[in-house]
């Protein structure tokens, strides 16, 4: 693996919390960075708490990152059609030109595509949309979203 990495590059390891970002870092260095053994469950004990820059043994330059929590997509857009040519290669025939290829009659996309493969793709274009809104945007949605709720479970309790 550490000839992909190339002589005057940084990179950056993301990933959870004791997933092994850092005994990766040892495994390609051949050295001790401190870790600790993985918890009674298996999984790892977080011990990395700062950003740190490690130069490898060919000039690049790699970052230990702490474990993150959570990762968004912002403007990806085009990633998500380039990461999914079928999708977008079938969406041109689609009936509609506002086609989401989840229920609408006429659909190129839906039953030509892999299920799996569309779900992905809805689940990163709805990742990426709920990104794209404002704190405002988020903020009036849960709020709707709450005013569903509650009237939900007035409904249910008017019913009992």
């Amino acid at each position: 693996m550490t000839d992909m990495i190339e002589p005057g590059l940084t990179y950056c390891l993301l990933g959870s919390s004791g997933v092994g970002k850092t005994t990766l870092i040892n495994r390609l260095l051949g050295t001790d960075y401190e870790t600790q053994a993985c918890s009674a469950t298996g999984q790892g004990i977080h011990t990395t708490t700062r950003r740190q820059l490690i130069e490898m043994g060919n000039g690049a330059y790699l970052v230990d990152t702490p474990g993150m929590r959570e990762l968004g997509i912002l403007d990806a857009d085009d990633g998500i059609s380039e990461s999914f040519p079928n999708i977008t290669d079938r969406a041109a025939e689609c009936r509609f030109s506002d086609c989401t290829h989840t229920h609408e009659p006429g659909c190129a996309v839906r039953g030509s595509v892999d299920e799996g493969e569309l779900a992905s793709y809805h689940k990163l274009v709805r990742e990426s949309e709920w990104n794209a809104q404002t704190y405002h945007e988020r903020r009036l949605a849960d709020r709707q979203f709450g005013k569903q709720c509650k009237a939900i479970m007035k409904h249910k309790s008017r019913d009992a």
